[in-house]
């Protein structure tokens, strides 16, 4: 069964998942909404279903047959749902499961673009354990300034920019509130550039220009 599909047929039960338990609930929530609404308005027979440990059998009882993913982060973006819908024979919407585990870890992205000589900035994965040795500061191998991050995280969820060495234990112990494996980057300033790919088509590149200089978290879902 194909990975993912486009939905031509609107006699076709759609149930938009949504919510999920990753700390990027409550934007999911949002993204789900505003896609119900798109749907219910152009007349598909679609319902929304706020994602936990009863989704299998949610998805029989509401008799969806096709699945429109709009979960932010772990357990929805990192190929979990994707493989139950799988095992299910429900087609959904968005990448595979391979495409889907690999894109959300960064330590295992990066390692592939290595892989294949694509520029990357230089990192190091630690340990959540490893914050607490005595010897921290000696195991970190880039120097400063420096980006953290969990491994396994979206919008920008427990990242902090580190410029001073006093900093990056807090920085560490705070993304590993989210993540067991930590990701550290060399920080490099210059232009932030993004672009969706549709269809298999890069869409037009953007820069990103946040008003305080991080696009962090409320940079990305406040107004303006």
């Amino acid at each position: 069964m194909a990975s993912s599909t486009h939905i031509r047929h609107k006699d076709k039960r759609i149930g938009v998942l949504m919510g999920g338990v990753s700390a990027e609930r409550e934007i999911s929530l949002l993204s789900g909404k505003t896609i119900l609404k798109a749907l219910l308005k152009k007349n598909y027979k679609a319902c929304s279903i706020d994602v936990n440990s009863s989704l299998a059998q949610t998805l029989l009882k509401k008799k969806i047959e096709v699945a429109f993913i709009a979960l932010h982060g772990k357990w929805g973006e990192d190929g979990t749902v994707q493989g139950m819908l799988e095992v299910m024979q429900i087609p959904y919407t968005g990448s595979g499961v391979l495409a889907s585990a690999i894109a959300l870890n960064k330590g295992i992205t990066k390692k592939i673009l290595g892989y294949h000589r694509l520029p990357t900035a230089d990192f190091q994965i630690l340990k959540a354990e490893e914050i607490k040795r005595v010897d921290f500061h000696r195991q970190i191998k880039i120097s400063l300034p420096l980006v953290v991050k969990p491994i396994a995280e979206g919008s920008t969820i427990g990242t902090s920019i580190v410029k001073q060495k006093r900093s990056l234990k807090s920085a560490c112990l705070k993304a590993a509130r989210f993540d067991q494996n930590i990701l550290l980057e060399k920080f490099i300033e210059g232009k932030e550039i993004t672009t969706g790919i549709l269809n298999g088509e890069a869409l037009p590149l953007i820069e990103i220009v946040p008003r305080d200089g991080f696009y962090n978290f409320q940079s990305k879902y406040t107004p303006g």
